[in-house]
């Protein structure tokens, strides 16, 4: 057994990216149709070829990173897993109904609708969200120099999100404003961080 600490992972969802200029946006719908593809690629070769492994050796070409093609595998890995976990699952109660049904006289037979199975769709992915943990966050934050940022752009958001695109060395940076419930979650965070510090 790990003698690492439970560590409570609290997300800060929904933050929008609405601030971005057209140009970075451009970039990003570049990036999630390539991600797109690739992703939807290993999961369903999860799904129906190979069991889930978010640590699998590529086997896709694709013209993103390593760590977006990482990144792929893992999520895709983890959809699958979903998916087959939940269809084994409604497998199971299928095969539990089929087996009482069986076992009904014909007369309760004719009374009960006959239980069917429909094999489940393979998930397709339609939307995009991206995850940042708090290693980007930070790092982002230390990255305000190198922008060359202007002390009145600085405070005019919380963070700048750094994201690679697919054109190497050319990341774009989005500009990301907390609402009050994420500025909340993030006091709570650090608070908690100093406690298990001390």
């Amino acid at each position: 057994m790990s003698k690492r600490k439970a560590e409570l992972i609290r997300a800060i969802t929904h933050i929008p990216l609405t601030d971005g200029n057209r140009g970075k946006l451009a970039a990003l719908d570049a990036v999630w149709t390539e991600y797109r593809e690739l992703c939807q690629r290993y999961v369903t070769y999860f799904c129906a070829e190979e069991p889930p492994d978010p640590h699998a050796e590529f086997i896709f070409e694709s013209v993103l990173s390593a760590r977006w093609q990482r990144v792929a595998v893992q999520q895709g890995a983890g959809l699958a897993q979903s998916w087959r976990t939940q269809r084994t699952e409604a497998l199971a109660v299928y095969q539990d109904q089929w087996t009482h049904y069986q076992q009904l006289s014909a007369e309760e037979q004719a009374q009960r609708q006959l239980p069917t199975w429909t094999e489940w769709a393979i998930p397709t992915l339609k939307a995009v969200c991206i995850q940042a943990n708090a290693n980007v966050v930070l790092q982002v934050a230390d990255d305000y120099a190198p922008l060359g940022l202007e002390a009145a752009e600085q405070g005019q958001y919380d963070f700048w999100l750094r994201v690679s695109t697919l054109d190497k060395g050319q990341p774009v940076y989005l500009p990301v404003k907390l609402a009050d419930y994420h500025r909340q979650a993030l006091i709570e965070r650090d608070t908690q961080q100093q406690c298990h510090a001390q």
